[in-house]
């Protein structure tokens, strides 16, 4: 079960700061901007789960099945950090 969904850290993201992570070229179309966004979003999501479950495995059998909100929350702030 994933700790969190992209949406959720797409929303995260201020539109300001996606020129930094896709380019420096602002891209007015806003689906063609969302195509360039998603898999990066998905990776950062990859990264933070595997870092939280890199530090809950040493205690709980991981992947969660059951994420409590504040490991979604810990996912989202990571996968923005990322």
């Amino acid at each position: 079960m994933a700790y969190c969904e992209a949406k959720e850290v797409r929303e995260m993201l201020k539109d300001d700061a996606l020129n930094s992570i896709i380019g420096d070229t602002y891209i007015e179309d806003e689906a063609e901007r969302e195509t360039k966004i998603a898999p990066i979003v998905e990776n950062a999501i990859a990264d933070a789960e595997g870092e939280i479950d890199g530090y809950l495995a040493k205690r709980y059998p991981v992947p969660l099945s059951v994420v409590p909100k504040a490991i979604s929350k810990f996912a989202k702030d990571i996968a923005v950090y990322n």
